[in-house]
C-alpha cells in the first residue's frame, strides 16, 4: 500500500522555466544573493515528481515512492507536480491544464486517493509562509492565484477521469 495520500501542486514562479532549469535550481549548489533569495538549493536530486512544461509536455523527477523535498512537513506523504509558469500573473495554458488533470488522475488512481480538497491542495495550503536566508517570513502564494483559484474544478476533472473510468462513484 503507497504512503502517498496527499497531492501538492507548486508552480515554477517563472514564464521561462523548463524542466532542466528547475532540476539546475534545485541541485545548484546551496547560495543565496544580496536580498536573501536562493540561488541553488544544494539538493541531491530534483526536489518534484513530475513538472508540466509550457507546451504540456511532462517530464519524470521522482519516482512515486520516492520522498520529494518541496513542502516543509509534508514530503514524506505527498506527490508533488510543479507546472512551469507564474500563475499569480496569468493562467495556466490549456495543454498545461489538460496534462495536470491527467498525471492528477493517474495518481489518484495509484495511490488509491480520492480527489477532495484534503488530498488535492495548493503549496500554500501546506506551508502559507516562507523563510529568507536572513529569517524574514513572506507569504507563500504557491501555485499563483490564477491557479489556485482552479483547484476545485481540478477536483471536479479528476472525479470525472476517475468516474468515466468506472472508479469513483
Amino acid at each position: 500500500m503507497s504512503n502517498k495520500t496527499l497531492i501538492i501542486v507548486h508552480h515554477s514562479e517563472s514564464d521561462s522555466s523548463t524542466f532542466a532549469k528547475i532540476k539546475s535550481f534545485h541541485t545548484a549548489p546551496k547560495a543565496y544573493d544580496s536580498m536573501g533569495d536562493p540561488l541553488g538549493n544544494g539538493w541531491a536530486h530534483i526536489g518534484y515528481h513530475k513538472v508540466i512544461e509550457n507546451s504540456g509536455r511532462v517530464y519524470q523527477g521522482l519516482q512515486d515512492h520516492q520522498t520529494g523535498i518541496h513542502t516543509v512537513n509534508w514530503n514524506h506523504c505527498s506527490l508533488a507536480v510543479c507546472i512551469c509558469g507564474n500563475f499569480d500573473k496569468h493562467q495556466i495554458r490549456p495543454p498545461q491544464w489538460q496534462s495536470l488533470i491527467q498525471v492528477v488522475a493517474q495518481w489518484c488512481l495509484s495511490h488509491n486517493i480520492h480527489p477532495s480538497s484534503a488530498t488535492i491542495v495548493g503549496h500554500k495550503d501546506k506551508q502559507p509562509s516562507k523563510t529568507k536566508m536572513n529569517g524574514a517570513k513572506y507569504p507563500n502564494t504557491c501555485p499563483g492565484g490564477f491557479l489556485y483559484s482552479r483547484l476545485p474544478e481540478l477536483r471536479i476533472e479528476v472525479a470525472k477521469q476517475l468516474a468515466v473510468a468506472g472508479l469513483v462513484a
